[in-house]
Order: structure tokens, then C-alpha cells, then sequence
């Protein structure tokens, strides 16, 4: 599994309707780095059994735990992976909330990658 997350900060009137680009996930390359793996949608931990590879800019490992909430629909969910410096900054503590949707962070976690496997 794969997510890309782009972000744009601006600050003018309508400065938010144009589209982000996204890079072609198939042109990232390896950078030799690892992290443990693992995803869940029915609980906010996960154990890693395998590991996944960096690539690009991702030079740091993450854990995520929590729950998705959309009207009456709650989903718990957990994952561990490769991600940026920026990500770390930005998912832990972070609980999102917009009308009938909202994100609740119950664990989160980073730590610096290596070229060998590192366990969070």
C-alpha cells in the first residue's frame, strides 16, 4: 500500500483551487533505506512482520495509530512505513476534525531510517 500526501500553503483568496501535482509513484527510487511495515483497519496498532523500502526523500520510519470517523462510522486504523521529516512533524498529536469527518490520533511515532531494519 502507497499514500502520497501533497501539501500547499497559501495565503490569498482562492489560492487553494488549484491542483497539486502528484508525482508518478513508479519513477520513485530506492534510496536504500528500510522500516518495518504493517497496516490495520480494524484495530490502532499494527505488529510489523516485514519491512518496506524508502525511497526518494523518505528518510524516516513512522507508526500511526487511530480512528477515522465519518457521521456515525467509526474506523480504527493503524500503519508503519517509510515517510519524510515533514510527515513526522505533522501526524504526531495531530487530530483532524471538519464537519462529519474527523481523524483522532491515538498513537504516532517516528524515528530515523536506516540501511538496516529498525524497529520502532
Amino acid at each position: 500500500m502507497y499514500m502520497l500526501i501533497k501539501t500547499y500553503c497559501c495565503e490569498t483568496d482562492m489560492c487553494n483551487s488549484e491542483t497539486l501535482e502528484l508525482p508518478d509513484p513508479e519513477e520513485r527510487e530506492l534510496n536504500g533505506m528500510k522500516c518495518p511495515s504493517c497496516y490495520s483497519f480494524t484495530s490502532d496498532q499494527c505488529q510489523s512482520k516485514k519491512t518496506v523500502s524508502c525511497r526518494n526523500n523518505e528518510d524516516r520510519c513512522f507508526y500511526y495509530g487511530g480512528s477515522i470517523s465519518l457521521g456515525d462510522t467509526k474506523l480504527k486504523a493503524a500503519a508503519r512505513g517509510c515517510t519524510t521529516a515533514y510527515m513526522c512533524n505533522f501526524i504526531s498529536g495531530t487530530d483532524i476534525a471538519f464537519r462529519n469527518y474527523s481523524v483522532l490520533t491515538t498513537r504516532a511515532g517516528c524515528s530515523i531510517a536506516k540501511h538496516s531494519v529498525y524497529e520502532l
